[in-house]
């Protein structure tokens, strides 16, 4: 390999054989390394994703079907995560899991890896993923991108005595040293956050292969991860800033105030509904329709939102993200009326600007705020999507009036899962 200054390394959906791993210098190494196996097509969630998901050449391509789950290729990868990569430099790794065992990563030491993102399929095997962690003592990020497989049990991240340590004597306090997490439905997250006590960021997210559609978790799982968090620490001591999280429930006020309860530094919250749909009654997010004489007679301009029932559910969220102090950004899948999107005034737009502006005129520390709707892209298909806004207060800082910016549609481009960026020619 001529270039010894190369430090960043990816092999993208290419057949791959031992031949072409290079003969290396003694002195070279790698700081990154990603490996993506051919025709690895996942889908996070029901929300945009690569564009050429959708067109039935790329699942016929014959180099796609030859090579996909290529026992060559798992040869290749151990060679290059190894004898090219050296684990003793590699400070950011991109893996299939498909394409090397849990066994193989724990038999060498990762002194300065920072970052681990495994994606394909949950692995097999009787490696424990506590003993892989315990070789990474420099460890900070964790990504288990798994997508989920009909009838398989997933990804055990804790030995099944938990808390005894596993047979190597690693204890499930590794944990511990995390600050970003990103898990999917194919782990099995039982006590798990018994023992995340340093977490700043966590996603949980629901992938699946492509072209179907994935299945998130429901409300009393993510119960379970609040209360899970809740016997790691006390929730005062909490260090969660970023928390995005997928569901196949719908929101309400009930939810919002347990992560506010339980997460009280949040400064970024997604909830995600799979499979969104508008509501089929009117919600109250629209302008109230009750004028104040309307309602008892002994109500007053302070109590009337109380009184109201249009403005009573706003109140309720608003309640609800009131012990966020310092929440910045927030993204809700709250339902909306069942407009007609090709209707020229646009409602459902309206609906939730008017929406944010109450949001943003309630909770002073919020600088963007995003709704959730179905958007159609093309006859019979349709997507999860953001309508989001920008807030720019005016007068005295926090507590003046505030002005909307609507944002540009924006996605997430996996494996990435913290920061959605600007949405582009390769997403649909």
């Amino acid at each position: 390999m001529p270039c010894r200054s190369l430090r960043d390394l990816s092999i993208n959906e290419t057949p791959m054989s031992i031949s072409m791993s290079p003969r290396v210098p003694a002195d070279f190494h790698l700081d990154r390394l990603a490996i993506v196996p051919v025709a690895e097509a996942v889908r996070v969630g029901e929300g945009p994703f690569d564009a050429r998901y959708t067109e039935r050449t790329y699942y016929v391509r014959e180099y796609r079907k030859k090579y996909k789950n290529d026992i060559l290729a798992r040869r290749a990868t151990t060679a290059f995560l190894f004898e090219v990569g050296k684990t003793a430099y590699l400070r950011h790794v991109q893996l299939s899991a498909d394409l090397c065992t849990l066994q193989a990563l724990a038999e060498h030491q990762w002194p300065l890896l920072d970052t681990l993102i495994l994606t394909g399929h949950a692995p097999r095997g009787n490696t424990e993923l506590l003993d892989v962690l315990a070789t990474m003592p420099a460890l900070r990020e964790l990504r288990l991108l798994f997508a989920k497989m009909k009838g398989e049990p997933g990804l055990r991240m804790l030995p099944v005595d938990v808390p005894s340590p596993t047979p190597h004597g690693n204890s499930p306090t590794i944990l511990g040293r995390l600050k970003h997490l990103a898990v999917s439905n194919a782990c099995n997250l039982d006590n798990v956050f018994h023992y995340t006590t340093a977490l700043e960021s966590l996603a949980i997210l629901a992938i699946i292969d492509q072209p179907r559609v994935p299945i998130a978790l429901n409300r009393a799982e993510i119960d379970r991860i609040l209360s899970d968090m809740a016997v790691g620490q006390r929730m005062v001591e909490s260090r969660l800033l970023r928390l995005r999280i997928m569901i196949e429930d719908k929101v309400n006020p009930d939810l919002c105030s347990a992560i506010a309860a339980h997460c009280p530094h949040l400064e970024a919250l997604e909830i995600e509904l799979c499979g969104y749909h508008d509501g089929k009654s009117i919600h109250a997010w629209v302008s109230c329709p009750y004028p104040p004489s309307s309602l008892s007679p002994s109500s007053t301009s302070n109590s009337h939102s109380r009184s109201c029932p249009a403005c009573a559910v706003k109140e309720e969220f608003s309640d609800a993200f009131a012990p966020m102090v310092f929440i910045r950004e927030l993204r809700i899948c709250i339902q909306f009326p069942e407009f007609d999107e090709m209707d020229a005034y646009e409602p459902w737009r309206a609906a939730r600007m008017e929406c944010a502006k109450f949001l943003a005129g309630r909770i002073p520390s919020l600088q963007r705020v995003g709704f959730e709707y179905r958007k159609r892209t093309g006859t019979h298909r349709f997507e999860d999507s953001w309508l989001e806004f920008d807030g720019e207060r005016d007068g005295d800082g926090a507590s003046g009036p505030v002005a909307l910016r609507e944002c540009g549609p924006s996605w997430y481009s996996f494996p990435d899962v913290w920061i959605p960026v600007p949405a582009g020619r390769n997403e649909t």
